[in-house]
């Protein structure tokens, strides 16, 4: 069936535009909502509605700076950027270009979690360890772009990539 024309188009407008307006932007913007309305429990220990809210909504927001609680929501732009490039970058036409907008997306995200510096890493060495391992994943999704593109580019032109970089990878 043809993109984006008769029954596929219907169901694109029908089915998928919601769904992204609904889950994919509705959702973690109605989350930075819900954190924003009750911050006022973030530091509350005491009171039995700020433990309520931790226990209902912490894992959004537990573990990072208190500058930083509402980097859950960049977690949520990461996730929905990457797809989008999987789900979309095939309109393209061209695969190597693909994954170039992807290597650049990742590597955004390492910079601004380099600079932002979301984790709390003076609270704990399990918070260092939380940063550190938000670093570690995001540098593996970058050399996996990027060893997919060489054996893209080593399958597309024969002898680019030589057998041994290849077993290497």
């Amino acid at each position: 069936e043809p993109c984006f024309k008769g029954q596929h188009l219907t169901y694109v407008l029908l089915l998928t535009v919601p769904q992204l307006i609904l889950w994919v932007t509705g959702l973690p913007l109605v989350a930075l909502a819900i954190l924003r309305h009750n911050k006022q429990h973030f530091d509350d220990s005491e009171t039995k509605a700020a433990a309520d809210f931790r226990i209902r909504y912490g894992l959004l927001y537990m573990g990072y700076r208190n500058e930083r609680r509402w980097w859950e929501l960049m977690i949520a732009v990461r996730k929905v950027t990457i797809v989008a490039i999987a789900t979309f970058g095939t309109l393209l036409g061209v695969v190597d270009l693909q994954v170039f907008i992807a290597l650049f997306a990742v590597f955004v995200f390492l910079l601004m979690h380099a600079y932002g510096k979301p984790f709390d890493v003076n609270r704990s060495e399990a918070h260092a360890v939380l940063h550190k391992l938000e670093f570690s994943g995001l540098a593996l999704c970058f050399a996996t772009f990027w060893g997919g593109l060489l054996f893209f580019l080593g399958k597309e032109k024969i002898g680019s990539v030589n057998k041994s970089t290849k077993d290497f990878l």
